[in-house]
């Protein structure tokens, strides 16, 4: 053998010395133990950040999209998802160039500025992210007018050290995001044992919002203007933040001066009626509820709370909400009218066992479709979560409790229902006043029925009138803001050395930074699965199923001027040009006959067998008007409209 093979021999040997060393001090890096903190401290984040950026920017780029998909997968493991994720990172860091074993390393350009700073405040302590570095990372256009919501939340994190330890949280969102009405962004979180007081806890973001709102906002050059939209809360957290009365109470109303009056035991009535005589933003500036809806200061001078709201540019009265669906209608409205079918109240009978046992067993065999998330059944309705009431009032309930209850009540019920579809979706606007005259009436009637009206139902007699001046129910929506806080008392743990309040924070700020890098939908559907499967828009994916109880995802309206719509059966898709291809129901009937002529997709249609279809016909991408959802009844089978399926929802 040669000198210089002798050479290369040794250098290639010292080479895979050298790989070896390199792969062992990967391994080595990424080892996990079960013991392991799922978050690193800032020494080790330094150390993180050093082998994400030893790589290539190509590669980084691969370590950040699957980092930022893991975050997103991991989110759905409430109890175990941080850790998880760690173990997923530390499992694929050997194998994956430049992976982080903390996700903050790979998404913290998305993040932004980031602080370690937290605030002592009566009751707890406050952290604040900054509400212009929210609005920076969150720009997802070129709007140069923004508007934006703001939503303050009580959120209990009980912990078996502290019973007592709790969150409020405030987080915000961009009216005019790449999907509006935007994806929450986390501003500020106080943690504590206690309340926070109001002016303490909102005083960082008003006075950053209140300065922005004054004077543009220069992002990338373009000079941006911001202004409040809505603010969204449950019924306390308004209270808390306008510095009023529970609106239970005697003048709890905020939209007008009614006043209640006792009726029996705790139970205050606010009547059938609309009150003729509003609150006004001026009035409320000045004071003049102070004593009766408004709190005062101190009760020897009478002078009124002012919230710190009233330094924004913003209407009190009316840009502060009262018809979020999920409070409002879900668990409010709809979780006491079932009750009341179910138990009886006032004059409402109680229903038939075997009515209630036929409900509940349709209710348990029903299959959510793809764009809800089926929820693990509950045998106990009262334990049932706010998205299954959502569910029964938007889908299931105009269906199943036909048969169940008496016509009378049944008939009161459609009000209700079909005032709600035309408030959820802009392509009714049209339909508003005839959405009023339902409710009004829904309200009327269930004062004789039960004998009083409870400050819920009251206040449906403004939700027409907010739909007017802010847009569908969605636009008001508290779920995107609850979806945020969904998992978080499974993300604190009061015994870490991090601070409470920054790991509410950090886990608001990855699962805000993994979802921004989400791509939007092409503007022309593209089929899948061998074009058995097709995303029409971001709600409504349709999918070949063969015609069983589970074909949950396989029906769509197409219009029909004749029948209000036509219920057809997906089949497939195909690309250039997009086409759909379906059978139409051969025997279809509507359930509702409306006072009004109504566009096709606000009723509900039935069929005796579904199995009977017509010939397969073309659809284009206007023909869609939305997903159906069929309920699978003893002898018929009924087809309700989706409604976060349609165009313009």
């Amino acid at each position: 053998m040669s000198s210089r093979q002798t050479l290369r021999r040794g250098v290639k040997r010292r080479e895979s010395q050298v790989e070896d060393e390199e792969a062992r001090a990967r391994r080595e890096y990424y080892d996990y133990h079960s013991d392991s903190e799922p978050e690193l401290d800032a020494d080790e984040l330094e150390a993180d950040r050093r082998v994400f950026n030893s790589v290539t920017e190509e590669e980084r780029q691969k370590a950040r999209e699957l980092t930022r998909r893991m975050v997103l997968i991991c989110e759905q493991h409430a109890e175990n998802g941080p850790k998880m994720l760690k173990q997923i990172l530390c499992a694929l860091g050997p194998l994956i160039p430049g992976l982080p074993k903390d996700p903050r390393t790979a998404l913290e350009e998305s993040i932004g500025p980031w602080s370690n700073e937290s605030i002592e405040m009566q009751g707890g302590v406050y952290w604040h992210r900054g509400f212009e570095n929210g609005i920076r990372a969150n720009r997802a256009t070129d709007q140069k007018d923004l508007t934006f919501d703001i939503q303050v939340d009580e959120v209990s994190l009980e912990q078996m050290t502290k019973p007592t330890f709790l969150a409020w949280i405030i987080m915000a969102r961009l009216h005019e995001g790449s999907k509006p009405p935007g994806e929450p962004f986390v501003v500020g979180v106080f943690c504590g044992d206690a309340e926070p007081h109001c002016e303490e806890f909102l005083g960082p973001f008003i006075e950053e919002a209140e300065r922005l709102c004054e004077a543009p906002l220069t992002i990338n050059g373009d000079s941006v203007t911001v202004k409040p939209r809505v603010v969204i809360t449950d019924v306390a957290a308004r209270a808390f933040v306008k510095g009023t009365v529970h609106q239970s109470n005697y003048y709890g109303c905020p939209k007008c001066t009614i006043k209640g009056k006792f009726v029996s035991g705790s139970t205050i009535t606010f009547f059938g009626k609309r009150n003729t005589n509003p609150r006004t933003n001026e009035e409320f500036r000045r004071g003049v509820y102070a004593g009766t809806h408004q709190l005062v200061r101190d009760e020897r001078d009478g002078q009124p709370f002012m919230t710190p709201l009233a330094r924004l540019p913003i209407d009190l009265v009316q840009n502060v909400i009262v018809g979020e669906n999920r409070r409002l209608l879900h668990i409010g409205a709809m979780k006491t009218l079932f009750f009341a079918f179910a138990d009886g109240l006032g004059n409402i009978q109680a229903m038939e066992r075997q009515h209630r046992e036929l409900m509940e067993t349709t209710l348990h065999g029903f299959r959510y479709p793809h764009e809800r998330k089926q929820p693990n059944y509950v045998t106990d309705i009262a334990k049932w979560p706010h998205t299954m009431w959502g569910c029964f009032l938007d889908i299931v309930g105009v269906v199943i409790l036909k048969p169940a209850i008496k016509e009378q009540y049944y008939d009161n019920y459609c009000r209700l229902h079909w005032a709600v579809a035309i408030c959820n979706n802009r392509r009714y606007r049209h339909l508003l006043n005839y959405a009023r005259l339902l409710i009004e009436d829904f309200v009327k009637e269930h004062q004789k029925l039960v004998g009083y009206v409870t400050s819920t139902f009251h206040c449906l007699l403004h939700l027409v009138d907010e739909v007017e001046m802010f847009g569908a129910l969605p636009l008001q929506s508290a779920y995107p803001f609850k979806a945020a806080h969904s998992n978080l008392k499974h993300r604190v743990d009061v015994t870490k050395r991090t601070p409470p309040e920054q790991q509410i924070a950090r886990a608001l700020l990855l699962r805000e930074a993994a979802r921004r890098g989400e791509k939007p939908l092409p503007l022309i559907p593209i089929p899948t699965n061998d074009d058995l499967r097709v995303v029409i828009r971001e709600k409504f994916v349709l999918r070949c199923e063969s015609i069983s109880a589970d074909d949950k995802n396989s029906w769509f309206l197409a219009p029909n001027s004749a029948s209000g719509g036509q219920v057809v059966k997906f089949l497939k898709a195909s690309a250039d040009p997009f086409t759909v291809y379906g059978q139409p129901l051969a025997e279809q009937t509507t359930s509702y006959k409306h006072p009004v002529n109504v566009p096709d997709g606000l009723n509900v249609f039935t069929s005796i067998d579904k199995t009977q279809l017509q010939n397969t016909k073309e659809y284009r991408l206007k023909d869609m008007i939305c997903k159906l959802c069929p309920l699978n009844m003893q002898s018929y089978t009924a087809f309700v409209p989706l409604p976060e399926s349609f165009a313009e929802t």
